[in-house]
């Protein structure tokens, strides 16, 4: 009688491939989820200071400590992006620098004010990030089952 051994055939590199591009995707379509959480966090109605917006006759009613930012011009909103880094499989959302002057990290000081303690914090990053932790790891789960 003859001895059938198992055939062993290795399929290594193509499940690697596929397991990568599913983490690829992932993690881009949790930062897309991201960026519109954090765009809609920066919208509404704040409580703080009540003021004109420079130059015009328009009413603005600013962000009180603790609050969202609130939206004058909607630079801060329009310039949350994100990125993904097929090679180090990880992204980042988050504010673009607004333009090479110093009030570029203004987006940094709102978040966790200034540090000299001239603005209080308005967090927008982190409690977006935090509040919505649930449905980026159900993003995240999806398609490893394929």
């Amino acid at each position: 009688m003859a001895s059938t051994k198992p055939e062993v055939i290795w399929k290594g590199d193509e499940v690697m491939i596929k397991l990568r591009g599913t983490a690829i995707q992932n993690i881009r379509l949790s930062a897309v989820f991201l960026k519109g959480a954090i765009k809609q966090k920066l919208a509404g109605n704040r409580s703080g200071r009540v003021y004109y917006v420079p130059g015009t006759k328009k009413l603005y009613t600013a962000s009180a400590p603790g609050e969202p930012p609130a939206v004058r011009l909607g630079d801060l909103r329009n310039a949350i992006s994100f990125k993904t880094d097929k090679t180090k499989l990880e992204g980042f959302v988050g504010p673009k620098l607004l333009g090479e002057n110093p009030d570029k990290q203004y987006p940094v000081w709102l978040e966790f004010g200034t540090p000299k303690g001239q603005m209080s914090p308005r967090p927008y990053m982190a409690p977006t990030f935090n509040e919505q932790k649930g449905m980026i790891v159900q993003i995240m789960k999806k398609g490893w089952d394929k």
